[in-house]
Formats: structure tokens, sequence, C-alpha cells
């Protein structure tokens, strides 16, 4: 029967009929008027790919480049040799190309919801406006799982007197005449919080993800501190009576009024962002948000927009957040009611094609434990007095950097006498990142080094693109400064060694795809072979290959067979011999299928399967030329027009280049043809 191929192109949201394939100058108007050149020399320039039908012609891409991705976006690759002939009832995959498999697959294949999974540990990166951003908060604290409360405190008067009382010491030896002592303690939540802004209410926290997901439920918690202002009166004369001490406690509690949740696919200026959740919360301390999601986002943003309506314990001056878990559905094991297909191409003579019914995360990797040491420059001073003898040495340690690593207790010894004593009692200060201790009622030398032991233990993510986990940071100091009787105080300086022990987990999880039955193909795939799905986001486009950047031949009527794509000198496809084909430089990406949908945008078939022959990226092409294994020509392959209400096609694609143009390429012009072959009965 008679075959018709139509030759098509995609420009100005139309189908153009292809006359001529033009690698010339990127550096005019598109369109431009057919016929158009601007002769370069080769390799002084980006070479531009156009494409002209009668009347205009259209730049495609401005420079040649390799192309890598098509239709077929979902890749994988298999662990263990799989035979097809044995229909096992599932294929573990790892090397996953793009994080949201499973979802697409479970969806695909109408597997159930069975609950949600918590995806927060994927989140590489939190940030929000720099307005609030205040020095002392932490805007990773956010997602802290961390219930418990961090003591803080600041504000000291007096402080030998009152330290050695704290310490259970009375006020022994306490010579200081101050009567009057004071401090603020601190106690509040791991969590994140800033003041409101005046005429200026809108905080974003922008939280960035390892790969785009599909969120369906947000889950956030309030912050609460509770702050204790002691007061105390020492005697005028120090003795052993007990000071009277006076605390005032206040509490307080921070949350969020009226916000929305959104997503994007970018953070570069211009992003749009799609309000996925309006939310408003006046007295609860917890807050659900439950919303339906069809998109996977790399971006969500809590977008807090004020604190209108909030009502008591809540105060209206702050934002407050804590355990704030991002959550995307959790689908059943239970296989679903229809099928995705799986690809092996790795044999042109005996593609794979497999189909699946569910898929699922199996157990990662053993958590792993990675230490690794910096350095961190402290300044600080030294009280001293002489009392009956001994002397009291109190050391302040001030870190001059990293301002998020708080030091939450401090313990220590003489360095140069053994078996002395040790330094006990600390205090914490977390605005001025520096620590208090006391040293005992221990008769130290004169030209005593100091050593301090300070520890800090924070909640942090390891950013490692393949690595989360936790970390216990632990601080050795060591200062040193000279004490002479009758001085009170010296400047000491020292180094923070941080070693920090991350336990970590693999994030890009292995999953277990559930088969259901062989479609095509025997034999064996064997390890690490690279397995295909149809699937794409459209919101990543543009693809390398796709219909709206290629060449498109539509069967719109007949078959052909034995159909062909390669480049010839000239009409009589009889030589290779042009300085552009015979030097490996032509090259094409291709694929053919068939598919549902529309031209621009097509979609899976399975029935029939959507495969007509596998993707090839980059393929040099010339004549029929065989060696070896290698093909110089994408084909050989069969091209139906399908005549179904749902089904469109065959088409076959390709995009050309021209690949490693450079100054030993001949100036000139250089025609070629890039020919479809076929038969037809």
């Amino acid at each position: 029967m008679a075959v018709t191929i139509s030759t098509k192109f995609y420009q100005n949201a139309l189908w153009k009929d292809l006359s001529k394939i033009v690698f010339t100058s990127p550096n005019m108007d598109s369109p431009n008027t057919a016929g158009t050149r601007s002769h370069i020399l080769p390799g002084q320039g980006a070479l531009g790919l156009w494409l002209e039908d009668t009347s205009n012609m259209y730049r495609i891409e401005t420079n040649q480049h390799l192309t890598s991705s098509d239709f077929y976006n979902f890749r994988m690759k298999n662990k263990i040799a799989i035979d097809v002939d044995a229909q096992p009832d599932y294929i573990d995959i790892k090397e996953l190309t793009y994080g949201n498999l499973d979802t697409y697959i479970n969806e695909t294949s109408s597997v159930a919801v069975a609950g949600y999974k918590d995806v927060t540990p994927f989140i590489t990166n939190i940030s929000t406006r720099l307005e609030y951003t205040p020095m002392q908060s932490n805007p990773d604290e956010i997602i802290s799982k961390d219930d418990t409360y961090v003591s803080e405190a600041t504000s000291y008067d007096s402080i030998l007197c009152q330290l050695n009382y704290d310490l259970g010491n009375g006020n022994t030896g306490c010579t200081y005449k101050s009567t009057v002592y004071a401090k603020q303690e601190k106690y509040r939540q791991h969590g994140w919080t800033a003041q409101v802004i005046a005429g200026d209410t809108a905080c974003p926290i922008v939280f960035t993800f390892e790969y785009p997901v599909k969120i369906a439920y947000v889950e956030m918690k309030s912050y609460a501190e509770t702050v204790y202002n002691r007061t105390a009166s020492c005697p005028t004369a120090c003795t052993t009576t007990t000071p009277t001490i006076n605390t005032t406690p206040t509490s307080a509690q921070y949350f969020i009024g009226n916000f929305t949740i959104q997503g994007a696919h970018t953070t570069v200026s211009g992003t749009t962002w799609t309000t996925l959740y309006t939310g408003a919360n006046t007295s609860n301390t917890t807050k659900s948000a439950f919303f339906t999601n069809t998109t996977a986002y790399k971006y969500y943003r809590l977008n807090i927009l004020n604190n209108t309506g909030v009502i008591a314990p809540f105060t209206t001056t702050y934002y407050g957040v804590r355990y704030l878990r991002f959550y995307a559905y959790n689908y059943s094991t239970e296989p679903g009611t229809g099928n995705v297909l799986l690809y092996d191409f790795s044999d042109e003579d005996n593609n794979k094609v497999i189909e699946i019914n569910n898929a699922y995360a199996v157990q990662s990797s053993s958590p792993t434990s990675i230490p690794t040491t910096t350095y961190t420059d402290v300044t600080g001073t030294i009280t001293m007095s002489n009392v009956s003898g001994y002397s009291y040495y109190n050391v302040l340690v001030r870190k001059s950097s990293d301002q998020y690593d708080y030091i939450t207790s401090v313990s220590g010894a003489a360095a140069t006498l053994s078996g002395v004593g040790t330094m006990t009692g600390s205090t914490f200060i977390k605005a001025d990142k520096q620590n208090v201790l006391t040293l005992g009622s221990v008769n130290y030398p004169t030209n005593s080094t100091i050593r301090a032991i300070l520890y800090g233990d924070t909640t942090s993510i390891v950013d490692d693109k393949n690595y989360i986990g936790t970390s216990a940071i632990a601080y050795d100091t060591v200062v040193s400064g000279t004490v002479v009787s009758g001085t009170n105080m010296y400047s000491v300086t020292g180094i923070t060694s941080r070693d920090v022990n991350s336990t970590v987990y693999t994030k890009k999880e292995t999953y277990r795809l559930l088969t259901d039955t062989y479609i095509t193909g025997s034999g064996t795939i064997n390890p690490d072979t690279q397995l295909y799905i149809w699937g794409y986001d459209s919101t990543l486009r543009p693809l390398d290959l796709e219909t709206q950047n290629s060449i498109v031949f539509e069967t719109t009527a007949g078959e052909a067979y034995n159909c062909r794509l390669t480049a010839w000198d000239d009409v009589t496809h009889s030589t290779t011999i042009n300085e552009l084909i015979a030097g490996d430089y032509v090259r094409v990406s291709a694929m053919a299928y068939c598919s549902k949908a529309t031209k621009e945008n097509p979609t899976e078939s399975q029935s029939p399967i959507n495969y007509i022959f596998p993707p090839a990226h980059n393929k040099i092409i010339k004549g029929n030329v065989v060696d070896g294994d290698t093909k110089y020509y994408y084909g050989d392959f069969s091209l139906v027009y399908r005549y179904q209400a749902d089904i469109y096609g065959d088409y076959l694609i390709f995009k050309p280049i021209l690949y490693g143009i450079d100054s030993s390429i001949s100036y000139g012009v250089h025609d070629f043809l890039i020919v479809l072959s076929y038969s037809y009965t």
C-alpha cells in the first residue's frame, strides 16, 4: 500500500512544513527570511540550528550541544541480574534520575493511598527574608524534632558571689562588696522565632528539597519559652548567710496567625508561586494542613502573612514555629489496577518490556558515622581573686565565629597540676556566644594553663547530596594566661577543635518494582543495565529531545518498514565523502514511538505499546556504514499509521547537531542530506 509521511517542526504555536535544515550564525532575528545566511569561520563562534519552511527560517538552538533526556525520562539501573523468562515477582532498582518514580508508578497504576510519609529529611536548605533572620535565630531549627528546652542566661552583677552560692559553696571567701545580683534565665524550645516588623508583616520561609515531591500534608507546632528573672542580695560583708533570692517567672508562646503554603519549580527572580493551602491559626498549639496537590515541586514556601486574630496565650508581636514537618502520600504495598511499562533498550534486536503495577521504598543502607574536625578561634577573660590562700578563677570564653554553634556546658581542670581540682559550674549566654565558669576552692599556682572542655549539642542536616543525619558536636578548648597576685582580669586566647560525628543515611532510597506480565523479550537483563519508563514533568521542559524542539516525521497513511535515518552526500544516496559526514561531525538524537494525547505533548500508550525503536542520543550517522556492532544510522524499524481514535502516530522525531566543529574544518558551504529511507508494499 502507499505510504504518506509528513515532515514538520513546531514554531510559534503552529506546525510548519520543513524545507531545509540550516547551520549558520545564531546572531540574527528569528524568524528571518528563508535563505538568509551569515557565514562564520569554523570554530570561531557559536553555530546555531535553524529550520526553514518555504517562507521563513526559525532559530531552534543558539549553539550545538549534546542531548541526554527525552520522553523516557525516568531512568534507573537494576541491582541484580533479571531472568526475564523466569518472570520474577519484583525488580530492585537503583540510581534513579528522578526522585518521584514510586509516586509516578503508583499514581499511574492506581495504587491506593495508605497514609503519609515524612519527607522533611530531604530538605537541603531553609531560608527566610533577611529582615526576619535575627542573629540569634537559626531558621534550620524550625524543623527540629527535639521537644526539650534549651537553657540560656544573661546579665550578671557580683558574679563571684552568686556563682559560689550557686555552686553550693555559700559565701565562703567572697570578698566582693556588691550587694545586688541579677540574672535572667531563659528556657526555650528548639524552634524559630522572629519579631514581627510593623507595617511589613510578610515573612516567607522557603524550603528546598533534594528533588521535586508532592506535599499533601504539613504539620507544625507553636514555640514556647519561660523567662526567670532572679535577683539576690548579699550581705555587705560576705559570710555564710544565705542570700535572699527573688524569682519572677514569665512565659510566652509564639505561633503564626494567617499563612499560605505554596509550591514552585524555581526560586529565581520572577518565580510564580502556586498557593496550595490558605490557613489561619488563632489559639491552637498545633496546626495541621491537609490539601490536594497534583504537582511535584522542589521548592515550598510557608508564607506567613500576619498575626491578625491571634489570641492568648499567643503574642502578636512575634512569629514562632517549631516541629514543622512535610508529608507526601504513602501508598499501599498491594498492586494497583493498572500497569506502567519498564523498558530495556540495551539490545536493539531483543528489547524487553515489563509491566509494573506497584513500587515502594525498601530499607536504605545501614547508618554510617562520619567524623570530621574543624577549628575555631576563641577569645575570653580570666578574673582572679585571692581569698584565704586560695585563688578563684572565673573564665569567660567567647567564640569569635560560627554563630549557630551554642556552648551548653563546661568543665575542666588545671592542665599543669594533675589532680589538684576541677572547674565546676557553668552558665550559658547564647546571645553573646560566651560561657562563664568558676574554678572551685583550689590553690592553683601562678602561670597555670587552664583547659576548658566545652560541649555543644545541636541537631543539623549534613549538607551532602547523598546523605542526611544528625550531629553531636564537642569542643576542646585550651586557653592560657599569666595569673599574678593582686591582678583581677586577664585576656586569654585559644583554639576550639570541633569534632563532628555525623550519623548519616543514604538519601536516594532503593525501590522495589512489583511486576505483573512480561510483554516482550526473553533472556537476562544484566546488572547495572539502564532501564527506562516513559515519564516526564512538563515543568521540566524543555527536554533535550522532544517534539517542540525537533523535526517530526508523522505517518498519516499506510505502513513503512525498514525505516532508516542517516546522512548522505547527495540525492544519489551513494557516497559519504563530505568533510562533515566523513569526519563524524554529523550526529542526531532520535526516537520513534506512538502515543496518546496530542502531537506536541505525547503521553504513554500501552495498547499498543508506545515503543517503536529505542531513543538514541548524539548518534553518528553516515550512509549504511556498519563497523563491528556499531551501526552508523538510526534504524531499522517500521512506522505505521494508527487509526485508533485515541492513539496517534507513528512518529519519528530527530534533532541534528554538528559536533566538534573547530578550525580544522575548511571554510565554505558544506551541503549534505539527512535522509529517512524506507520500504513499502
